[in-house]
Order: C-alpha cells, then structure tokens, then sequence
C-alpha cells in the first residue's frame, strides 16, 4: 500500500506533466491512507454506545414524512431561478424550518420552502 511509485515510462505523444501527475496521485494517495488510518483509530477509541448514537447518513424521518426527490430537485431549480447561491439558500431554509440542508426537510418543510422560492421568482407552483 505504501510502495514507492516508480518513474513512469516516457509518454509515447511527448506530452509533458506524466511525471507530475503520477506524483500528485501518488502523494493524495498517501494522503488518503493516512486519512483512513487515523479515522480507524479514532472509531476504535469511540465507545461503542457512541457509534450506535451516531446518526448514519440516512435520515431519521419516516419515510413519508421525508421530502421527495422531485421536491429535493425543484428546491434546487428554484434556488438556480432565485440566483441564491448554496449559503443564501442554507440561511433561507434555517429561516423558514430551521434546517440548513435540503435533503433533511420535511415534506411539509419541503412545500413552505417552494412556496417561498416561487413567491420569490414568480414562478407558479
């Protein structure tokens, strides 16, 4: 896993920057092994109480109450329409639901957000 990388072979099309290449790759590579080693030993020093609270990425909604994809997608367009960029539409969504990301609405969350945005661009829902 952690052997060294030997010189690439000349590019056959004369391009320049393999070399370059093959050594950012090689140290995002060392990087991410070093990332993976310390997370494992930061699991490992968890109490396994802890790690059962954790949330998972999944959210802990009732699939019914969770907003639905074309819900997710139209908030999205919408904000794109409105010109917010990623932090106004956070702040939008903490203002109206207290929630600053789109994926954990509510379906009801998910109705009052697009009301507000059409309000806000004109465009009928």
């Amino acid at each position: 896993m952690n052997a060294p990388v030997s010189r690439l072979p000349e590019d056959p099309r004369g391009r320049p920057g393999v070399d370059d290449a093959a050594a950012e790759l090689h140290a995002a590579g060392e990087a991410l092994c070093r990332a993976a080693r310390v997370l494992a030993l930061m699991t490992k020093s968890l109490p396994q109480a802890d790690l059962a609270r954790r949330p998972s990425g999944s959210s802990s909604q009732e699939p019914a109450e969770r907003l639905s994809g074309k819900q997710l997608g139209a908030i999205r367009a919408a904000s794109r329409r409105a010109g917010l960029s990623r932090d106004r539409l956070a702040a939008l969504l903490d203002q109206l639901t207290g929630k600053e990301e789109p994926a954990s609405l509510t379906r009801a969350d998910a109705s009052l957000v697009l009301d507000k945005l059409s309000e806000m661009t004109g465009y009928a829902r």
